[in-house]
């Protein structure tokens, strides 16, 4: 259940009840929560919105290795390794909702704008809305295989050792060796 309490400027504030781990017990994504909040906010705002970014004021279990994540709600676009798909509706939007961003807890992440750590909240939200179109590309091999040679964790980020000149989807810088001449 999620129940609307007001907008503060940019901000909407919701009470929010039940389980809102990352995971369901049989390990799929607990989508309903989030469809939950975002039917309750459509039904207060216009459906005029790319993402909802949601923060908590509480914890909940998401994925050991991880600080947000994002679910995907919608893919309308061809040739960046996800198949077309709209669950639009199950979230209460027409079709302009394009996923959520789960931030976690509001406490454990810089929100000011002026701490030194708050850069690492505007790159953890930026990974997290990359997902939206990056890090899925397939190819064919030599052997003409579909590849996912280039992806790395849960094929949604780029592999460790693929040149993206360190992308926040992964990946790595490449740094040619140095060479040094023999005395």
């Amino acid at each position: 259940m999620a129940r609307h309490l007001g907008d503060y400027g940019n901000v909407t504030v919701m009470e929010v009840n039940g389980n809102y781990n990352e995971y369901n017990v049989d390990g799929t994504i607990n989508a309903v929560p989030r469809q939950v909040i975002a039917k309750e906010f459509f039904r207060t705002h216009n459906d005029d919105y790319d993402f909802l970014v949601i923060f908590t004021n509480f914890d909940f279990t998401i994925t050991s290795d991880t600080v947000a994540f994002y679910l995907q709600v919608k893919n309308d676009i061809r040739g960046i390794g996800l198949d077309i798909f709209d669950n639009s509706d199950l979230y209460g939007s027409a079709g302009k909702l394009q996923g959520t961003i789960d931030m976690g807890n509001i406490a454990k992440i810089a929100s000011d704008p002026l701490s030194p750590d708050f850069e690492f909240t505007l790159e953890t939200l930026s990974h997290e809305m990359l997902h939206r179109w990056g890090a899925y590309v397939k190819f064919k091999d030599q052997a003409g295989t579909i590849s996912t040679a280039l992806l790395g964790k849960d094929d949604a980020h780029w592999s460790f050792l693929l040149d993206t000149k360190g992308s926040l989807e992964y990946g790595n810088p490449y740094k040619a060796p140095v060479c040094q001449g023999q005395k």
